[in-house]
């Protein structure tokens, strides 16, 4: 099957020029496609994907993907956390390991947590004493 993200991106700078070079696709769990660019992300349903390739799908639906890119920020987690940890260096990325944790990597170090604990305390439903906690856990490279 041939990779149609590539000219789909090109379509979808119309409605968002923030939407950078493109670097590669991926299929999520979900089945999803997610195209990863120089400065960020855009997840297409398999749905809206496959609406694309049969060459259907509508300026309307291509504007309401274009809005769907997400641009690389540090979350609101890590945020959160150097309150109660100074020592985390610059915020690099969110991967998913293959225990479908989430590892948040710094320029030092990493912080691992489940995906539920990772939705909870990126939702903001959290107490202070679960983000100190948390916070305790960054471990920083030279520490492997």
């Amino acid at each position: 099957m041939a990779n149609l993200v590539p000219f789909l991106a090109e379509r979808l700078r119309k409605y968002n020029p923030k939407i950078g070079a493109y670097k590669s696709t991926i299929v999520n769990q979900r089945l999803n496609y997610v195209a990863r660019f120089s400065n960020g992300k855009l997840e297409i349903p398999q749905e809206m994907y496959e609406v694309y390739k049969a060459s259907r799908m509508t300026e309307d639906e291509l504007e309401f993907l274009a809005r769907h890119f997400r641009k690389y920020e540090e979350p609101f987690l890590v945020e959160r956390l150097r309150k109660y940890n100074q020592e985390m260096g610059e915020y690099k990325s969110v991967i998913i390991n293959e225990h479908v944790n989430h590892v948040v990597r710094f320029s030092n170090g990493l912080l691992e947590l489940p995906k539920e604990l990772y939705d909870k305390y990126e939702a903001a439903d959290t107490t202070e004493h679960e983000l100190e906690s948390l916070a305790k856990q960054f471990k920083k490279y030279e520490e492997f």
